[in-house]
């Protein structure tokens, strides 16, 4: 009998006082056969009818949930998360990130202008560093996916890989003039601090992290694949929020009650070149409103189906 207090968060939505359904112990019970599909629709309509009677008897601590598809959800989140790729794609895959014709340019995203040749998608090889242009040209990726279904997905801003960088300099000072102007109302169609979440990819010292502004939690994470801890990003994350409310809404924002979070039991890399990927994977499951549930195993998957999806200019 399976431990029915863990109710996974209604995609897109959250609840503070529900745990994430032990997915992973599925996917695996399901990929060996010892059980089946119908035992796991029974499973999470279960899981449901709980969060059904915790929302009937206090509806202002739990979320409405009666469109809740659960064949749907069963296929995004078992089937989906690591169908292999098809042989054409394969093929697809195979040829961009073959070594001839480096610099032939394989596709350009129309909103960035970011255009990924055959050297840059050769970092989604393994063992290999992620660049910019694959990093940013996917944080686009993520923010189109959420665009055609934005009641899937949490409502997110996802800056791109020079935004730390110029808000934190090299001189290691904190410049709040040099970004106030990549959050203006005109740029966005929407206030920043109408997000969900705001994603922040931050470069240091040869590695990979991300940091979170979660808004709707009143909370900031800090996600490292390495487990390092690191204070200053709080702090520096803390004052921009601050400047961004006294620019743009002419207030100020009291930040005291908020939580810093170094966010624990991640899945953790093993090696030194596999921190970009872990990133978007942390950001991706965010922006699904999920905890990261995937291990070092499926990272060679993962950077296969990032290049499948990088030619295809869509993320699913």
């Amino acid at each position: 009998m399976m431990d029915l207090r863990g109710i996974e968060r209604c995609r897109g939505k959250r609840s503070e006082d529900l745990t994430s359904f032990p997915f992973r112990t599925w996917k695996s019970s399901l990929r060996n056969k010892r059980r089946s599909m119908k035992q796991f629709r029974k499973v999470v309509n279960k899981y449901l009818e709980r969060l059904k009677e915790g929302e009937n008897r206090e509806p202002t601590r739990y979320l409405n949930c009666h469109n809740f598809n659960t064949r749907s959800y069963i296929k995004d989140r078992v089937r989906n998360e690591f169908s292999p790729l098809t042989k054409e794609e394969e093929d697809e895959v195979n040829n961009a990130l073959s070594a001839s014709d480096s610099k032939k340019v394989l596709v350009i995203h129309q909103d960035s202008n970011i255009k990924i040749t055959k050297e840059d998608i050769r970092c989604l090889l393994l063992e290999t560093w992620l660049n910019d242009e694959v990093i940013n040209l996917y944080l686009e990726l993520l923010k189109e996916r959420e665009n055609r279904e934005p009641t899937q997905y949490l409502k997110c801003h996802f800056f791109n890989t020079f935004f730390y960088k110029k808000l934190f300099n090299q001189r290691g000072e904190y410049d709040y003039q040099a970004v106030k102007r990549w959050t203006t109302h005109k740029k966005l169609g929407h206030n920043l601090l109408d997000c969900d979440s705001i994603l922040v990819p931050i470069h240091k010292h040869f590695h990979w992290t991300l940091a979170v502004i979660n808004i709707k939690e009143k909370k900031i994470q800090y996600y490292d694949s390495l487990d390092t801890r690191d204070n200053h990003v709080f702090n520096v994350l803390t004052k921009y929020i601050q400047d961004e409310v006294e620019d743009k809404c002419r207030n100020h924002l009291n930040l005291g009650g908020w939580k810093h979070e170094h966010m624990e039991n991640i899945p953790l890399q093993e090696n030194g070149s596999d921190c970009g990927v872990f990133m978007l994977k942390y950001a991706d499951f965010h922006s699904r409103g999920m905890p990261p549930d995937f291990t070092q195993a499926n990272i060679e998957y993962y950077r296969r189906r990032m290049a499948n999806e990088i030619l295809k200019l869509r993320v699913e």
